[in-house]
């Protein structure tokens, strides 16, 4: 991963309220399986959900397209970040 990022918290759930997807920016509805991230960036603690398919869109993208920052809603949903669709 990203130089500065050291990650606290990676684990599947089912979520109790509404989210917002940290790599669509869809909604994830309550009662739905998801993945909660917590993590050091940058100095700062955070945390974030996204849906399944958005974290292994997340986990198989090109870190280098990553680690240059994006924002929730930059990607579809599932859909991989390359150097090619990198806003």
């Amino acid at each position: 991963m990203c130089l500065g990022f050291r990650s606290l918290t990676d684990k599947k759930l089912t979520v109790r309220k509404n989210h917002m997807c940290a790599w669509c920016a869809e909604r994830i509805y309550k009662g739905e399986v998801a993945r909660y991230r917590s993590y050091v960036f940058g100095g700062e603690v955070t945390s974030d959900h996204l849906h399944t398919e958005c974290y292994d869109a997340l986990m198989s993208s090109d870190n280098e397209a990553i680690c240059e920052g994006w924002m929730a809603g930059d990607f579809e949903r599932g859909v991989s970040a390359r150097w090619s669709n990198v806003p």
